[in-house]
């Protein structure tokens, strides 16, 4: 036998133990590889649905609060124009009830210095109608409390 022969028959043992024995190992593992990619590509895209659920629940809940929000300031602008309103009526209540006051002082006022001058108006006629009266001696006397109560 030639060197030759021996080589292609340790070839053909050798391939033949190879599919035999190591390429089903091989073709195995290269199935395990595959399944392996795929589950990971099934995981994947997975979390990418996941991934846009939750970036579709955030936009809702990003609306929602956008919403809540401008309810929010529309509720404080109309707050804040309620009491400008109400802070507008009190002090025109302040304003006339301040008024009213100074007017009852001011009334209060002209009527004691109408009394005062009415007072002293009346001692001033008495007094003169009681010198004029004591110079006419033919007249009973009359004192300047009984004018006073008859004015």
């Amino acid at each position: 036998m030639s060197a030759e022969f021996s080589v292609f028959i340790a070839f053909i043992i050798f391939a033949g133990f190879f599919v035999w024995k190591l390429y089903p190992v091989l073709v195995q593992s290269l199935d395990d590889y595959i399944d392996s990619i795929r589950k990971k590509i099934h995981d994947v895209q997975s979390l990418q649905k996941r991934a846009e659920m939750s970036l579709n629940h955030a936009y809702g809940k990003q609306g929602q609060l956008e919403a809540a929000i401008e309810d929010s300031r529309r509720k404080s602008e109309e707050r804040i124009r309620h009491i400008r309103e109400e802070n507008e009526k009190y002090v025109a209540a302040l304003e006339k009830r301040h008024k009213e006051q100074l007017q009852a002082q001011l009334e209060s006022e002209l009527t004691r210095q109408r009394d005062l001058l009415i007072e002293r108006l009346s001692d001033v006629i008495i007094e003169k109608l009681a010198d004029k009266m004591q110079d006419t001696k033919s007249l009973p006397k009359i004192n300047k409390e009984d004018l006073k109560n008859i004015i």
